[in-house]
């Protein structure tokens, strides 16, 4: 097993494991044409979060996971996720170093870091009605009509669990 360098946004080299590619997507590709010694950038992604996903990357051995469970049944993100780690580990983060994390794994082509960050939001909106969700985030505009047909037309996913229990 081989080393790689992933570079941080700063500048922050970390040493890991070539299977790092199993998790990473990105870093998959650029393995197939990587050169040797050649560190690999994720200009997109801040020493802190590196640090956070490789953390779970080494937790995981650099394995895919298990998947969360779906549809989000529950508001408790620990129902939802297998690994008793994962829910800790991202139940540590707040919303906004939660959405960094997301956008690093989008960066990075993490699916399995993103869809376990992901059912820790879909937890926070599971059964808040639209005013509780509206006053939380202090949303004040109305959807007209027209945007909520085509919301509707263009999400219907977001709509599956409320179909299922009906």
């Amino acid at each position: 097993m081989s080393e790689i360098v992933l570079v941080s946004k700063e500048g922050t080299k970390f040493n890991t494991s070539s299977q790092f590619s199993v998790l990473s997507g990105l870093v998959h590709n650029v393995l197939e044409d990587y050169h040797e010694n050649e560190d690999i950038s994720v200009p997109f992604v801040t020493t802190v979060n590196l640090e956070r996903i490789l953390e779970f990357a080494n937790h995981h051995n650099f394995i895919v996971p298990q998947p969360p469970k779906r549809p989000v049944a529950s508001p408790n993100f620990r129902d939802s996720i297998p690994d008793p780690w994962d829910a800790e580990f991202v139940g540590r983060f707040n919303e906004e170093q939660l959405i960094e994390i997301i956008l690093a794994a989008n960066y990075l082509d993490m699916k399995c870091l993103m869809d376990i960050c992901l059912v820790k939001i879909a937890c926070t909106f599971k059964d808040k009605d639209i005013e509780a969700v509206r006053k939380e985030y202090g949303i004040i505009e109305e959807f007209t009509p027209e945007i909520e047909e085509k919301l509707k037309t263009d999400y219907p996913w977001a709509l599956e669990a409320d179909a299922e229990e009906q």
